[in-house]
């Protein structure tokens, strides 16, 4: 559940202007305060705010949008104006230029989590069934806790394309979390979970320590040459089930509708075509050789 501080800034974040002025706030009090942010440079008059401000308005109470001005737009170095710029704690900058309300809609689905995220009820559908590589960091309140904090930033920013890492408070979901082989007393740790294959990958004790070996460790499990352990047994359906389902996640409703049909006819082609074959022993052995007439009609019997 939400803490008390939590609602009441998601309240204020609802209650307010969808899109709020920079107002000449820093970066980084920005960063540390909002995980996500998307930041307007341009004219307030222009058809691109009006677009922006749609968005904003779509999104609002999930991350935070702004209106830069000038020295945002040098600070961050975009390379024209208007434009719209993706901000997240120790993340470069990402800047977007097609100002349509649908160029700007995908620019914010497509960054829609934080460099390092934090998994909670908000984001455990959106990370879960984001169709990447999960690294879960695994923390509790003590300072080795802050210290991964701080070592997941480099290999978040490296392995962006193809990892999600998000924190997850041990103390909240200890029962989920022992899914995973975690316990309470193993934070902090890292795990890295493949929702789809359902397979995960748990780190080495002392590897939250140093940010180059767990650069390394996500390496070897991106590529493939760090062991893993299955969530489901091999024999199990659920795991061939779930592939199958993202696999048809790629037609249309038209497209699935010819696959299944064409399925249907090559197995009822199958189904005749063994019938064909294989007759019973009686009727194939009862049938003369071709132009040999039977012995029925050779020999007819006498009354």
């Amino acid at each position: 559940s939400r803490t008390a501080d939590a609602l009441v800034a998601y309240a204020k974040s609802v209650s307010g202007p969808a899109v709020r002025n920079m107002k000449g706030a820093d970066v980084n009090a920005i960063t540390n305060t909002h995980d996500v942010s998307f930041v307007f440079t341009g004219p307030k008059s222009s058809l691109d705010y009006k677009a922006f401000n749609k968005i904003a308005r779509k999104y609002q109470g999930q991350y935070n949008f702004l209106l830069g001005d000038n020295a945002f737009s040098e600070l961050v170095e975009t390379e024209g104006s208007p434009a719209v710029t993706y901000l997240t704690k120790g993340g470069s900058y990402k800047h977007i230029y097609d100002l349509t309300v649908d160029g700007i809609d995908a620019f914010v689905e497509a960054n829609k989590f934080a460099l390092v995220s934090t998994m909670d009820s908000s984001t455990f559908s959106d990370i879960v069934n984001s169709g990447k590589l999960v690294a879960l960091a695994v923390v509790d309140n003590t300072h080795a806790s802050g210290t991964l904090e701080e070592n997941l930033y480099g290999p978040a920013s490296a392995f962006q394309k193809r990892l999600i890492i998000t924190k997850i408070a041990v103390s909240k979901y200890a029962r989920y979390l022992s899914r995973f082989g975690v316990k309470a007393d193993d934070a902090p740790t890292v795990v890295v979970v493949d929702f789809d294959s359902e397979v995960y990958w748990q780190a080495e004790p002392g590897m939250e320590e140093e940010e180059q070996k767990i650069k390394g460790w996500l390496a070897g499990v991106i590529g493939g040459r760090e062991p893993y352990t299955p969530l489901t047994s091999w024999y199990n359906p659920r795991r061939y089930l779930r592939k199958v389902s993202k696999f048809m996640k790629n037609f249309s409703d038209m497209q699935i509708m010819i696959i299944t049909t064409v399925a249907s006819l090559i197995g009822a082609g199958m189904v005749f075509t063994c019938f064909s074959y294989f007759e019973p022993a009686d009727e194939m052995y009862a049938r003369p050789p071709p132009g040999v007439e039977s012995e029925d009609k050779q020999h007819p019997k006498a009354d």
